[in-house]
């Protein structure tokens, strides 16, 4: 596996890739630290996770992978969800929180099967949806403006407090079971799941500069 990860981050560097979609079998939730170890940053904007009827956590093998777009993501389930206590996507119980499906024809496999296939389970998630750093700064930094001009709107300093530039947001929109499954009501076997992200993001302008892009 190694040799694979060392082509796929030299491959999207060289043609800078910035989205990744695809299935990547069981490497799937290693890709994330392998791919930042070699000095790549990289984020999960989707993936699907889901339970069984009788409540223990699965996944599905395909993901929406963004590269060297530092910024705020939103996957269907984040790295908070990866607990096993009650209400928690490892609590071995069922929950209508999360997706369903039999067993034996859901997409994907069991968290045991995801490489590394030794580790702990919760480790092994948190590891594959932790924000990158360049991520997690980018969103402080924002957080960190707009704390800033909030306290100089209150007359603490000088400047504005109505708009500050934010970080580059994605979002996961997680699609209905009831009409992938479609009319006979049975996952087809072998199929994936369907993954969708989508941009979130306001105009960059402030509200002034807008005022005078109006104007030209």
């Amino acid at each position: 596996m190694n040799e694979y990860y060392d082509w796929f981050v030299d491959y999207v560097n060289e043609h800078d890739v910035r989205v990744c979609m695809g299935d990547f079998n069981m490497a799937m939730s290693h890709i994330i630290p392998q791919c930042r170890k070699r000095g790549l940053t990289i984020d999960v904007a989707a993936w699907t996770a889901w339970k069984t009827t009788g409540g223990k956590a699965r996944a599905d093998s395909m993901a929406i992978l963004f590269i060297n777009c530092p910024g705020s993501y939103a996957p269907c389930r984040k790295e908070a969800d990866m607990e096993y206590d009650s209400g928690g996507f490892l609590a071995e119980e069922p929950n209508d929180k999360y997706l369903s499906f039999d067993f034996a024809t859901g997409p994907g496999y069991g968290l045991d099967k995801y490489l590394p296939k030794n580790q702990e389970f919760k480790a092994k998630c948190q590891a594959f949806l932790e924000p990158s750093q360049a991520s997690a700064d980018a969103v402080a930094k924002h957080r960190e403006m707009k704390d800033l001009l909030k306290c100089k709107g209150k007359g603490k300093g000088n400047g504005r407090a109505d708009w500050v530039p934010a970080p580059f947001k994605v979002k996961q929109k997680e699609l209905s079971v009831e009409i992938f499954n479609g009319a006979t009501r049975q996952h087809r076997q072998g199929a994936h799941f369907p993954l969708v992200a989508y941009t979130c993001n306001g105009c960059r302008r402030s509200p002034e500069k807008t005022a005078q892009r109006l104007e030209k």
